[in-house]
């Protein structure tokens, strides 16, 4: 018998009496996000309103700050990425949207970030970027994600080709690479170890455990210890 969604305590002041939500939706209110399934249009466009909503709380947070003289700092989103990718479409619109937002969006490898969730884990804010220690990264061409059928052939052909071009250019900003690497490491399945990707600037670190804890390590402080 299936056990269901865990449900877990919720207040939302101290004031209030605990309510029960489920676990995803409690992580959903501390900016804890899934990206943890292959994306389509129901995961982006959840993920992509969950932003929008934070950055609505951060909106009207600076408008109070400003009010009264108040200095304001964002709190930061997480994105735990698990997934095989997806969508080109649907990636690029996640990926604009954690750029849209005011707060930062830490992303975090558990599993496998494969095509599309590895432009997203690489589009995290810079030097959040995270990947434990048995991630793996695959970089490859994405589904362009178009829907119906086109009875114009040579203009699909060429949006297919505009969006790959796209995806390319946006893992070459991402990560500083040449396009031309970008091109050819995404023709084929070109599978990454998380040093290899901290070496190719899709990650920024490694969690590594120590006595039950981890901690974050750097390329440099790697070889270091």
């Amino acid at each position: 018998m299936p056990v269901g969604v865990p449900k877990v305590p919720f207040g939302l002041s101290d004031q209030e009496e605990d309510h029960w939500v489920d676990i995803y939706n409690r992580l959903y209110r501390e900016r804890v996000l899934f990206f943890c399934q292959e994306l389509e249009e129901e995961l982006a466009n959840q993920l992509i309103g969950i932003l929008l909503f934070i950055n609505k709380e951060d909106e009207e947070a600076e408008e109070e700050a400003k009010e009264e003289d108040l200095p304001l700092e964002f709190k930061d989103a997480f994105m735990y990425i698990n997934s095989p990718g997806g969508s080109a479409v649907c990636g690029i619109g996640l990926h604009d949207a954690m750029n849209y937002i005011r707060a930062s969006v830490n992303t975090i490898g558990a599993g496998v970030a494969a095509s599309m969730a590895a432009l997203v884990l690489a589009n995290g804010e810079y030097g959040t970027r995270l990947a434990l220690p048995h991630a793996r990264v695959m970089l490859r061409q994405p589904k362009a994600g178009l829907d119906g059928q086109s009875l114009d052939l040579e203009a699909e052909f060429k949006e297919v080709r505009r969006i790959k071009e796209e995806v390319a250019i946006l893992f070459s900003e991402a990560t500083d690479q040449p396009l031309n690497k970008v091109y050819t490491d995404l023709h084929r399945d070109t599978f990454l170890a998380p040093i290899a990707a901290q070496f190719y600037g899709i990650i920024d670190k490694i969690a590594i455990t120590l006595d039950g804890y981890y901690y974050h390590y750097t390329v440099e402080n790697l070889y270091d210890e």
